[in-house]
């Protein structure tokens, strides 16, 4: 019962009370702002004795009053100028504690003495709402009531864990938490039951307990809580400043290791108090000093911001020249252990593609190949990763905080890369060129491959198509958009042509359209002798072909309503010309460039998904009129290689001219061998990726040369499959001898296959299970790679924490599909030995 409660029934059970008198400064806290019923009044002392004693016989004579102070009864009558009001009315007495035991049915051998000493505190209201619910003989405990008044000092409402009152130690320690802390501790310091409840739980996990006499109390245990934490899996060196914190016992690492969990599971805004507590409070405990004693490859357990930072750092200065499959298993590793840290997520993912690039670019044995479809075949098989993973590269460090883009260390990596591969596009690309011109530098070597032969090859008779031209769109940012279409129920297909040059827009986009003759005029290509500007040109030329064909651009396709496109999709053939990365990446830089690579294959994805989906086309082909080159430097005059020949037209990567004479770094093609153009001009094209100095400018992002990365493009065949059923990914446990240690699992799975047109991605459910009941939360994942290059890209690292008690010393992983409702059928089941076999206080 409450304090306000026994008020009440004092008035209740004496007719005559007018006064009530509360000499006690807790109850009078609690009660001054309380509400009450009608006809009932608190009042809270003030020093005014006549004031009063004139108010209670006048303006509170019709009340039933209760007289709030902050000392205790006055014993002496002489010193108590109320004491005839007093002797005529009643003192709030505390109800006994045999009452109370009586009353909440509590154990008076076990519990009497403790309520005892603590009736008054017990009858607050604030300690009645956070321990009312507890007071059975079945649940109630003197360490809950203990955690019921530490509660209470916290000035929380909802009894706390043990946990969330270390937690909230540590956050008191905190700017703008003095207040608060001081209160806590005073409030504490008065309850000498409480704070060795506090002390022992504190011992009883870290060996150390809080400090009155220090200005931050929990200083000691937050340097004990981080030492353990990273260097629990470690056998102690003589070296180490910090070993007299060393923790052996499996059961306090096992309460670390679940407050730590705990702690960094918090909502975000906790987790980083929470984190931002911890490292202020073990400040002192360097971890530099332990990287020097352990070994920055140590198997550290906790991974604290700083100790990531150096891991990361040194991958850094390694992977140029290091074991870049390590360092990417690493970086997977760090990963794990900080999901959802938005700080250093980014730097984890630089260093990882860093690893990706260099595990190829090392691995390339020789640049010599024996001919030109052995230079496109390896392009495509593995050459234009490196692009993809330069371009990747760039998009990540674009996004990464300022002090880490800025650093020193960040910026030296970030310029060997870009050297390293500026080295690999120049090399592979001299050596391409030479070896086509030597085998007679004709597209035709290549057959119907050929940019002007997708037409005829593609189109399909009596079947609605639709074909979409994507400007610039480079095979290797191509695979990206063919491995999101492989997520989906239709079915692609990835091949290639060979683009024709120059490997400029107004050559190579209208040669993609139906034609009898290709023709070189003044600068430009004629399709059957026009030249064909527009969309208004290019669909009247297209219905020559097809009547009621139509070219639009993808921006205007985009405004239509679902209905003015089904009405569109009516005719037999649909051309959309797609801009998004040629109209944005000229003059741009990386983030630019980046960004619209990354949203060109989302529109492009969503295009024929609802081409297929929305307005019911049966085909879709996609292709671009040529590819780019892209380097993240600055091209100064002296890097433009200069056009001494009379030409009629110039840019960064072609010129046309009549001249046949050799030029030292410039290879030369006859327009007739590279085009379906009949032309006795020439072409000519800087050897490798030199940028010749042209009008207009245009040099980290550019096009029209011979390079693999501008002539090789993309053709993407689409299809509604309405039949064949893909099957899902398969998963396999890599990890074995599993076992559970401080409460935790940890292991690794592998996807099978890559997502691909004949697989497809499946989410998976884990957990460990106790004979048939689960101990561990449900960890829903997504085996959603669709890389079939590294197979190191379609691990997951998983971890399982224990959240139920449990005693058995064998329990049991199971892996289910999430589509198998009824838990029957799981695809993964493994023994995992519990070597945490002690009771959980969850």
């Amino acid at each position: 019962m409450s304090v306000q409660d026994n008020i009440y029934r004092y008035f209740d059970s004496n007719p005559g009370l007018r006064v009530l008198f509360v000499f006690n400064p807790l109850i009078k806290a609690e009660l001054t702002n309380a509400e009450w019923k009608e006809g009932y009044h608190a009042v809270a002392f003030d020093g005014g004795w006549f004031k009063t004693k004139y108010a209670l016989e006048n303006e509170w004579k019709e009340l039933k009053t209760i007289l709030l102070f902050d000392f205790i009864s006055p014993a002496d009558a002489g010193i108590f100028p109320l004491m005839d009001v007093l002797a005529a009315n009643m003192e709030y007495k505390a109800e006994s504690y045999e009452a109370f035991l009586q009353q909440h049915r509590l154990n008076v051998n076990e519990f009497g003495a403790y309520i005892q000493r603590h009736i008054g505190e017990l009858q607050l209201q604030k300690f009645d709402k956070i321990l009312h619910d507890y007071y059975t003989p079945e649940t109630f405990s003197i360490n809950i009531a203990n955690r019921g008044f530490i509660t209470g000092y916290l000035s929380e409402n909802k009894l706390m864990e043990w946990e969330d009152i270390v937690i909230r130690l540590f956050t008191l320690s905190l700017p703008g938490e003095e207040k608060k802390e001081i209160s806590f501790y005073t409030a504490l310091n008065k309850n000498k039951d409480a704070k060795d409840a506090l002390d022992r739980e504190l011992h009883k996990i870290f060996n150390v307990t809080y400090d009155p006499n220090s200005t931050h109390k929990m200083k000691c245990v937050a340097e004990s809580m981080m030492y353990n934490a990273i260097t629990q899996s470690l056998a102690v060196e003589n070296a180490d400043n910090y070993k007299k914190y060393k923790i052996h016992n499996a059961i306090q690492l096992d309460y670390i290791n679940k407050l730590l969990s705990y702690g960094l599971n918090q909502p975000k805004a906790k987790r980083d108090k929470f984190i931002e507590a911890l490292n202020f409070l073990s400040a002192d405990i360097k971890v530099e000093e332990i990287v020097k004693v352990y070994g920055i490859d140590a198997l550290y357990f906790y991974m604290p911001d700083e100790l990531c930072m150096q891991i990361i750092n040194r991958a850094l200065e390694d992977v140029t020249t290091g074991d870049a499959e390590c360092i990417r298993e690493r970086m997977q590793e760090l990963r794990m252990k900080q999901e959802g840290n938005e700080l250093l997520i980014p730097m984890i993912d630089y260093a990882a593609i860093l690893a990706d690039f260099y595990h190829i670019y090392r691995n390339i044995s020789t640049y010599v190949l024996d001919s030109p479809e052995e230079y496109v075949s390896n392009y495509m098989s593995s050459y234009y990763l490196l692009d993809t993973y330069y371009r990747k590269s760039l998009e990540v460090f674009t996004n990464l905080p300022a002090e880490f883009c800025h650093s020193g260390l960040v910026t030296k990596v970030k310029h060997l890369l870009d050297v390293d591969y500026a080295n690999f596009c120049n090399t592979i690309n001299r050596e391409w060129s030479k070896c086509w011109l030597e085998k007679g530098g004709r597209q035709s070597l290549f057959g119907t491959k050929r940019q002007q032969d997708i037409y005829s090859n593609e189109r399909k008779a009596n079947v609605k198509q639709v074909f979409i031209v994507s400007d610039a769109l480079r095979y290797e940012v191509a695979v990206d958009l063919y491995n999101e279409l492989a997520k989906e129920k239709h079915i692609a297909q990835m091949d290639y042509a060979i683009a024709m040059l120059p490997t400029e827009t107004k050559y190579t986009k209208t040669a993609l359209l139906p034609h009898r003759v290709l023709s070189f005029q003044d600068t430009e290509m004629a399709v059957d002798g026009k030249v064909l500007r527009t969309n208004e040109q290019r669909s009247e030329h297209l219905n020559n072909y097809v009547a009621g064909a139509l070219c639009i651009d993808y921006a205007d396709w985009e405004k239509k309503t679902l209905d003015e496109k089904r009405d569109l999709c009516k005719r037999p053939l649909i051309y959309i010309f797609h801009n998004t990365i040629d109209r944005d990446g000229h003059d741009a830089g990386a983030y630019e460039l980046t960004r619209a690579c990354t949203t060109a294959v989302s529109q492009l994805s969503k295009l024929i998904k609802s081409l297929h989906a929305s307005v019911n086309v049966t085909s879709v082909v996609l292709t671009s009129d040529h590819g780019f080159l892209y380097n993240d430097i600055d091209f100064e005059e002296k890097d433009k290689q200069c056009v001494t020949e009379e030409n009629i037209e110039r840019k960064t990567r072609y010129y046309l001219t009549s001249s046949k004479d050799s030029i030292t770094n410039v290879d030369k093609f006859y327009l007739r061998d590279v085009s379906e153009m009949d032309s006795n001009m020439i072409v000519a094209v800087p050897s490798g990726t030199n940028r010749f100095n042209a009008p207009g400018g245009g040099y980290s992002f550019t096009h029209g040369g011979a390079s693999l990365q501008e002539i090789i493009i993309p053709v993407i065949r689409s299809k509604q499959e309405r039949i064949k059923k893909k099957e899902n990914v398969g998963v396999t446990l890599i990890s074995r001898d599993l076992r559970m240690v401080s409460s935790r699992l940890k292991f690794q799975i592998i996807q099978s296959e890559a997502v691909s047109m004949e697989m497809q991605e499946r989410t998976i459910i884990c957990a460990v299970y106790d004979n048939d009941r689960p101990v561990t939360a449900f960890k829903e994942i997504k085996l959603s790679s669709t890389d079939n290059v590294n197979p190191a890209n379609r691990i997951y690292d998983v971890e399982l924490v224990l959240n139920t008690s449990t005693h058995s010393n064998l329990l049991q992983l199971r892996i289910y599909d999430k589509s198998d409702t009824s838990f029957l059928n799981p695809l993964v089941k493994e023994s995992v030995k519990n070597n945490t076999i002690i009771e959980q206080d969850f």
